[in-house]
């Protein structure tokens, strides 16, 4: 009877107070080393807790939480394991390193949009982030890029150190570089009261193209094809992506004359290259003498035989340096012994059908004009070649 009260007796001690004979099991997997980042199950095995709590110590009496510890640096760990009732105190000097290299997140590909410089924040494009350090090395490397031109696609490799020296590396991802931009279309002045001006007008709607460059503007109708009125005019520009760009502008027109409006084709390359300079110079503020000078020199004639060049020319001592002609060609200069005032002499480019190129023209404008003009001499036209 004695025996069979001392067994109950026990038993309700055991189930109450659990077996204080046996000691709770606790296996640290690494007695001396543990690796920030990892959990703590990973490194206490619980197969005969049931719970456990611990605390760091550092070497002044610290209690101190995972994220303050230092790499290197020896602590002392404290542990409480729990079974049951019962409780196991566990205490174990160890040193904490970092053996996690850093993560790398980044997609297998990005479309970045083209910039003049080609550089691209890969930092807000990728995640990179580590278990301990706040701080970490990361180097980019771009292969292909130099080869790609303005767009195209290249290739990112990726390579992130922590201070431990733990490295990740990625390869391979792809950056495509689009043209997504559309052409900016400018226009210059955009109301006219004669011909020659939408001669001008025509050269100052302009559109360029981060990518491409210069762009073909394209017009509902060409300026040509006006009568006289007043009309709203719808421009267009696409790039070689497909991007496109549009814009429209008021035009008055009178007194239309379609011969001003496509640039002359000139006999040969000394006279074409007068032609192309004065077509240049539309719009532009310019005397009749700079506007010859000008398209002279562009055509390699700068100055002929005379020491300072043009500029201590006056408009008779061109006329004398070239050949009078009776046939006139487009990249002829011609020579007026007087203008419509009467003032001056007067010198122009000739660009075939009857026109002219004028510098110092209703207020110093280069311009398109007829080259017989009311008022002045009867035109002398004057023919340079390269000797």
């Amino acid at each position: 009877m004695k025996r069979l009260i001392t067994l109950i007796i026990t038993q309700i001690m055991v189930f109450y107070f659990g077996n204080s004979l046996t000691p709770i099991n606790v296996n640290l997997t690494d007695t001396d080393i543990f690796y920030v980042g990892e959990k703590f199950s990973q490194v206490i095995e619980e197969s005969e807790t049931d719970d456990f709590t611990y605390e760091i110590v550092d070497d002044q009496g610290n209690t101190v939480t995972i994220d303050q510890v230092q790499l290197d640096r020896e602590y002392t760990l404290k542990i409480t394991a729990y079974k049951g009732k019962k409780t196991t105190d566990i205490e174990k000097k160890v040193i904490f390193k970092d053996n996690k290299a850093p993560r790398i997140q980044a997609e297998a590909e990005y479309t970045v949009p083209y910039n003049e410089t080609l550089t691209y924040d890969y930092d807000d494009m990728i995640l990179i982030d580590d278990n301990y350090d706040s701080f970490v090395t990361v180097n980019y490397e771009e292969i292909g890029k130099e080869e790609m031109g303005k767009v195209g696609t290249y290739t990112l490799n990726v390579t992130a150190t922590d201070s431990s020296g733990n490295t990740s590396v990625r390869n391979g991802i792809q950056i495509h570089v689009i043209d997504d931009e559309a052409p900016t279309i400018t226009i210059g002045s955009l109301s006219t009261n004669r011909d020659y001006s939408l001669g001008v007008l025509r050269r100052q709607i302009k559109a360029s193209d981060a990518v491409d460059g210069a762009v073909d503007v394209v017009l509902e109708k060409e300026l040509g094809e006006y009568a006289n009125g007043d009309y709203d005019v719808i421009a267009k520009a696409t790039d070689a992506a497909g991007n496109t760009a549009q814009t429209s502008f008021k035009l008055h027109v009178t007194d239309v004359n379609t011969t001003v409006y496509t640039p002359a084709i000139a006999p040969n390359a000394t006279a074409q290259a007068i032609v192309d300079e004065a077509f240049r110079l539309l719009g532009t503020y310019s005397d009749c003498t700079s506007l010859v000078e000008n398209a002279l020199n562009a055509a390699g004639l700068t100055g002929r035989s005379y020491s300072n060049g043009w500029s201590s020319l006056y408009n008779e001592t061109i006329y004398r340096n070239g050949t009078v002609t009776d046939d006139p060609q487009p990249g002829d200069i011609i020579y007026y012994a007087h203008n419509s005032s009467n003032t001056s002499s007067h010198v122009a480019v000739y660009i075939g059908n009857g026109m002219a190129i004028h510098g110092g023209w209703d207020g110093y404008t280069v311009a398109i004009f007829s080259a017989y003009v009311n008022g002045a001499s009867d035109p002398v036209f004057v023919r340079y070649a390269n000797e």
